[in-house]
């Protein structure tokens, strides 16, 4: 499937009655995410020439149903499942979610709108959670005037350049059992909290939590390219990671295929355990990368738990332009 920019970016919840879809002027098409609640359950892509007059409420349903019925039927005997167990609901996690930012306060104010968003509308979870922003080698004080207008939110400065510098910063302010990282340029989705508190009620022993990034926007060539390409989605069903992984002769040093730096919980005594991350990653030039994969290697050579699990989702700000991509990929490559 060979898609053009711009595409939308909509989810539909088939626990709840759907709107049709009707194109935009400049649309070619669009990405769906497909959830029943909370649950994801997986993705689509429309082309507009397939659909030219657009979908009815009750062709969107049909089609989806029709492309991820064993998918959709694979969550619902899951959450039978689970209600047959009686676990009761999961208890308030001891968590600190953590932004490491530097310069990009307007994604900053949306990154942490999401996060106090989903605190909000899951308040039995958000008891014993805080949000806390490392401001990671300021040229000004625009990151701090934006965390200003948040009084629940906590600010400190990293004065090191370097992602690990301001992440090893958050370990050392971190208080509570498990910390969470999210990209400036993420967006946490509605249910990420209950995804986080499920994931720890169901792996206690977990000594990472990884999520679902998809992307927030496929406006330009770039950002549709990054999506169909070298997507950051790891899949809709809950992966466990743990010593040995047979059939994979690179395991575990193919550890992207684990998550991402973007979308990452850990255990804070574990972290302390290993040395917090590599401070030589992550830096900028030379190494403008890897310490994220670097930490799951890591965790997983010391024979702990990783688990990704696709409820704890964020929506993902991919490069617009094609020379920032490549830099993404460059680094990536290093």
């Amino acid at each position: 499937m060979a898609l053009k920019a711009p595409l939308r970016v909509m989810e539909i919840d088939l626990a709840a009655p759907l709107e049709p879809l009707a194109w935009q002027p400049d649309e070619n098409g669009a990405h769906v995410l497909v959830r029943h609640g909370m649950d994801l359950v997986g993705r689509i892509w429309l082309e507009r020439s397939a659909h030219p007059d657009g979908l009815t409420a009750e062709a969107l349903e049909a089609l989806a149903r029709q492309k991820l019925g064993v998918e959709l039927t694979r969550r619902l005997l899951y959450r039978e499942l689970i209600a047959g167990l009686d676990l009761g609901p999961p208890p308030p996690p001891s968590l600190t979610i953590t932004v490491c930012t530097r310069n990009r306060p307007a994604m900053l104010r949306r990154c942490i709108e999401s996060i106090r968003a989903t605190c909000a509308q899951h308040p039995e979870l958000a008891t014993n959670v805080e949000i806390l922003i490392v401001d990671n080698a300021p040229p000004d004080d625009a990151t701090r005037d934006v965390v200003a207008e948040f009084p629940d939110v906590r600010y400190v400065r990293e004065p090191v350049p370097g992602l690990d510098f301001a992440r090893n910063r958050a370990i050392a302010e971190c208080s509570k059992a498990y910390i969470a990282y999210i990209d400036d340029d993420a967006i946490a989705d509605r249910y990420w909290l209950c995804g986080f508190a499920e994931a720890a009620q169901h792996y206690p022993g977990a000594a990472c939590i990884t999520g679902a990034v998809l992307p927030a926007a496929l406006e330009t060539p770039a950002q549709v390219y990054c999506e169909m390409s070298t997507s950051f989605l790891k899949g809709f069903e809950r992966i466990r990671y743990v010593t040995d992984r047979w059939g994979d002769w690179l395991y575990p040093c193919n550890s992207v295929q684990m998550g991402m730096g973007a979308n990452m919980s850990f255990r804070v005594g574990i972290l302390e355990a290993c040395g917090g991350f590599d401070e030589a990653l992550d830096t900028g030039p030379p190494l403008g990368g890897g310490g994220d994969l670097d930490i799951f290697y890591r965790l997983i050579r010391m024979n702990k738990l990783i688990v990704y699990e696709p409820g704890l989702m964020v929506a993902h700000e991919h490069r617009r332009e094609i020379q920032a991509l490549r830099k993404q990929y460059f680094n990536w490559g290093l």
